[in-house]
């Protein structure tokens, strides 16, 4: 599995499994730190604190991640991300990952790898952030699970507005049918890592992040659907395997609901044609479970 991202050039790729963070055990307040090829990392997390190499040679340090106590939303510390220029010249994002983060300087290009053994199927990521972006810049944490290497499921959050204060997020997980993840990895990053021009100073601080919400694995297993047309301009029909009640929502990527409606039966028809173009989680719940599925409004 490789997702592209743009840091000098870079991707996430692979499953390696690291230590075992908090978040996996379903809460991680950042309150214990290790020392990092260059200053400090929440423990059990990687980022973008490191030595910068050319022919075997450290030439000078970048370090994205600090410990922040000035102002932690609970406990004693949050982490607090920041866009950085290398040695005076173009910024990158600052990453911080549950994975392992490359960096290959010869190749001007890195890897987020692996992340962490997972079987559970939380249904959100929840966590409080401040952002202070730099000009037009933008912010996101990723969410993604894997089984024997293929992604099986996946939840983005993009931080577009300033926020001085701690703000609550929330990203929507949404998963293939009959998924059974056995690895998990989140990356929170400071810029939008697609820009071709990162901006140096943006500052995006999270704390008391956690999974929750779960599903069951038997749940996938015997309940699917499908949306069409997808993308949409207008209606949306949504098929289900077998006939039932529940509710039916739309997200955007903020994690707002826009559309939210009662159904009874196996196909659900909903008129989108007062939303904005954008990529949209659709969420049916009944009383067996959860389903949820990306679609596109163009």
């Amino acid at each position: 599995m490789k997702r592209s991202i743009t840091v000098l050039a870079l991707c996430m790729s692979g499953v390696a499994f690291s230590q075992q963070p908090e978040l996996v055990n379903g809460f991680d307040g950042f309150e214990n730190w290790v020392a990092a090829e260059t200053g400090e990392l929440p423990e059990y997390w990687d980022g973008f604190n490191k030595d910068i190499l050319f022919s075997g040679m450290t030439v000078g340090t970048i370090e994205c991640i600090e410990k922040s106590n000035t102002d932690p939303y609970e406990g004693m510390y949050s982490v607090q991300l920041t866009s950085t220029s290398i040695m005076g010249g173009p910024a990158v994002p600052a990453i911080l990952t549950a994975g392992d983060f490359v960096v290959d300087w010869s190749a001007q290009d890195g890897d987020v790898e692996g992340g962490e053994a997972y079987t559970d199927l939380p249904t959100e990521l929840f966590g409080q952030f401040k952002y202070a972006p730099s000009g037009l810049d933008t912010g996101f944490v990723s969410v993604w699970f894997t089984e024997n290497g293929v992604e099986v499921g996946r939840g983005r959050f993009d931080f577009t507005e300033t926020s001085g204060g701690w703000t609550a997020f929330s990203v929507t997980i949404d998963y293939d049918a009959g998924a059974a993840p056995d690895s998990m990895n989140v990356m929170f990053s400071s810029s939008n890592s697609d820009a071709s021009s990162i901006p140096a100073g943006t500052v995006l601080e999270i704390d008391a992040i956690g999974f929750g919400s779960y599903l069951s694995i038997e749940t996938l297993k015997s309940k699917s659907m499908r949306c069409f047309p997808n993308p949409t301009k207008d209606t949306l029909t949504i098929e289900l395997q077998k006939s039932t009640s529940g509710q039916v929502q739309v997200i955007d990527q903020k994690g707002a609901v826009l559309k939210i409606e009662q159904f009874s039966g196996d196909t659900i028809s909903m008129d989108l044609l007062d939303l904005p173009a954008g990529i949209y989680q659709v969420l049916v719940t009944d009383k067996t479970g959860m389903l949820s599925e990306t679609i596109v409004v163009d």
